[in-house]
Order: C-alpha cells, then structure tokens, then sequence
C-alpha cells in the first residue's frame, strides 16, 4: 500500500492488522506508526512524504542555502537562497496531469540539509526533490526529504527530514495527529514538549526510544514543525547509524536546542509555501465524522463502566481515540478506546472482521486474549472490537498494567471479559450521530 494511503488508514482506524497484532489498534498504533513511517531512508519515504497533494501554479526560489550558512543555532534571519549550477535562475513549475508542479530538486534538497547541520562526516546521503504522481483524477505532489548518517567524531548518527504539506490549517486533525504528545499510558518512555511559536506554528519535540518494547537503547529524538497553511516539516534522528541499529554514541549527534534549530529554520518556509493544499477527499458514506470526539470518548466511557471502578483519563488524549487507567481498588489497569470510522467493505474489513462473530442485528465482534507484545514482565493484553453496520467502529482494549511498555501491576485486566465485551457493545457508542 501506498504510504499516503497507509498513513491515512492509520490515522483513520489506527491500524488494519489488528487480528495478528492487537496492540497496533490502540493508540500505540497512531504513535508508533506516525513515528516509524516518517524516517526511513528516502529510498522508502522519500518518494511519498506527502499526502493527498493537487498540483496548482506556482515557483519555488531556484537555489538552497549556499554551503557557507550560518551553524545551527546561529541567530540569524531567513537565509538567501543561492543558485545552483545546473539549475535553473527561475524554475517556474513543472506540468503533471495538466497541474503545475513546483521544481525542486533532490540535490537541491540535499545541499540544503547538509548545510544546516554540524560540521563532520556525511555517509549514506539521500535525497528527494518535490515529486508528483497521478492517482485516478487526482495528483498527487510529494514534498522532499533527505537522510543521511552524520558522525562530528562521536560516532554516527542517523538524520532524516520531510517537508509535506497535509492540509490547509495547523488545526486539521491529520495535522494535529502529529504534533499531539503521545498519551503516557502508550509511551511511558517519550518526554515530549509543545509548543505554539508566535509566527502561528506549531512545534513538538518527542525524546523516546526507538523500540522500547524490545529493551533497545536506541534513542529516537524527532521534532515536527506545523505550519498556518496545513504543512509539516519533521527532522528525525536516532544514537545509531540505522533503525533498529546498534548503538553507536550515548545522545543522538543534534542537541534538542539544535533540533529545533533546524526544523525552524526560515528556508523551510520557502518550500511550504509553493507546496498545493491537498484535494479534497473522495465522497464516503458514513457518519458526518470519521470518529467520536476524545472528550465524548471518555464521557461515554464514564458512563459505560461497572459500578465500584475508578477512572483516570489521560489529558492529551486525540480525536477517535482516547487512554487511562482503571482500578477496582486491587491494581491498576491501562485502557483504551477506539471509535472511528471503518466501513463495511474492503480489505482491511476483510483482514480484521472476516472471522467475525456475527450477531443478530448484523454487528460483527472480534475478541483477542494474548501476551501485550508492548508490555513489560507480564503483561497481558484483551482486546474486542465492534464493526456495526453503518461502519462504526469500537475497540476496547486493556491492559494488566498501568501503561504499555510496563511490568503486569495485576494478574489479570480488571475488567472480565464479559464485562469488556458489554463495554465494547454498549449501544452508548452509537446512540447518537458523531
């Protein structure tokens, strides 16, 4: 699958391989996969880092920063763009689809990476310049990036940067999928930081590792940047050469204050600005929104629960999908709700509900016991999930143990499984439109 179609998915149902791998459904799945799908090295991300994009007129300044710019961190203002050889003094906007396409590229991209980083030794460069592709009607135009491994002499380190353009508005829920702090019941290992900057931009910074469910010690420090105009600008980097690799220096070679340098410099306004807004979703049938509201989530879930059982709810909670804690007074226990929109048909309908109990009124219903392949010593997972016939989804997933990645703080859930199935049918889910 495409990664813009993939991501989407995500988002929209946060995963469709929950049969083989329960935890991917609950927000792990939003966290994890935003995370994970964003650096690679451009010969998997690079070719599709943005979504959904429409061609439409336009230029793009022809040159990069000029490979004497100022250090990260420097203060400075907006650096000038400088002409490259071999391209063009003007490039005006290439034709795809009968859509004009802005010209950028892949070297130009590359010099313009290198350039804001520290001084040191550049390995396994690559690099993408804005790009378009046709889908259907639709085309689609992918914004650079570029990855490379930089070691300053304290060893190699893996660097990765994607400029997209998501939506029209930094409020757009694809946008704020982003930058929202991922809920600490799901990654207890992230220190994570927003913040609104006065321009109208957005910037989170999560510090994490890479793969905490495994024990590694790789560390993933990523900072995404959200633009007024709906764009995202993310700069990832691991203490290793390669995903999943050894560890290879004790910090990742960026300072978080030199993260931020980078993803905040002004060049990167030049590209977001000539990047389209995206095209208009195709026509779905179904609710008038794709998911229940966080704070509908948790009030509805409030109200679903057994008597005698306490509540917390974490507070960055994300449209569709809300987390917390629940404890009959003989341990604690994470929990976890989807409801969004999934549909009635299609592959990943198939995938996830083809072995489906399948009650009378048509509701189909999936159960899943198993060891919490995110979770720590222990840790059990139960998880079920409701497709009714309109196509509305409910997951109700819970743990032994207060957050993923965590030793069982109990022997089983607190809630039975006939108690967790209950929760998950409730009608309360869907009693009213979303």
């Amino acid at each position: 699958m495409p990664f813009e179609d993939e991501l989407t998915d995500a988002l929209r149902s946060t995963a469709g391989s929950f049969h083989t791998d329960p935890t991917k459904l609950v927000n792990a799945g939003i966290t994890d996969g935003r995370r994970r799908r964003r650096r690679r090295t451009v010969g998997v991300v690079g070719s599709v880092t943005a979504l959904a994009l429409v061609g439409v007129g336009g230029t793009l300044a022809s040159g990069v920063l000029d490979a004497g710019a100022r250090p990260v961190g420097a203060a400075a203002g907006p650096a000038t763009p400088t002409h490259l050889p071999g391209s063009p003094a003007r490039p005006g906007a290439a034709t795809s689809g009968g859509a004009a396409v802005p010209v950028f590229s892949a070297q130009q991209m590359r010099t313009a990476f290198e350039s804001m980083l520290p001084k040191g030794h550049f390995s396994a460069v690559q690099a993408e310049g804005i790009t378009s592709r046709q889908k259907g009607d639709r085309t689609f135009v992918d914004g650079p990036s570029a990855s490379l491994v930089l070691n300053d002499g304290k060893g190699p380190s893996a660097v990765s940067i994607s400029v997209r353009r998501l939506a029209t508005t930094v409020n757009d829920q694809m946008v704020q999928q982003y930058i929202a702090c991922p809920s600490h019941t799901v990654r207890p290992d992230i220190s994570c930081s927003r913040k609104a900057l006065p321009n109208g931009t957005v910037l989170t910074v999560m510090q994490g590792l890479e793969n905490p469910n495994y024990g590694s010690k790789e560390k993933d420090w990523t900072a995404y940047l959200a633009t007024a105009n709906g764009s995202l600008i993310t700069l990832d980097e691991t203490n290793s050469a390669q995903e999943k690799g050894a560890v290879s220096r004790p910090e990742p070679v960026l300072s978080v204050k030199q993260l931020k340098a980078v993803v905040t410099d002004p060049f990167w306004a030049t590209i977001t600005s000539e990047l389209p807004a995206p095209p208009p979703p195709p026509v779905q049938t179904g609710p008038t929104h794709n998911s229940l509201s966080a704070d509908r989530i948790g009030a509805t879930l409030r109200a679903a629960l057994p008597k005698g059982l306490t509540l917390s709810m974490d507070s960055d909670n994300q449209d569709g999908y809300a987390s917390g804690r629940i404890n009959d007074g003989h341990g604690a226990g994470a929990i976890g709700i989807n409801a969004d929109w999934f549909g009635t048909s299609g592959d990943a309908v198939d995938q996830v509900f083809g072995g489906a109990t399948v009650l009378a009124d048509g509701t189909r219903i999936v159960v899943d016991q198993g060891a919490s392949e995110k979770g720590g010593a222990g840790a059990v997972q139960w998880t079920v999930q409701v497709l009714h016939k309109d196509g509305r989804r409910i997951v109700v997933s819970e743990l032994n143990a207060s957050a993923f990645n965590t030793a069982k703080d109990r022997s089983e859930p607190v809630l039975t499984l006939a108690q967790l199935k209950a929760l998950a049918l409730s009608p309360s889910w869907v009693s009213t439109a979303w």
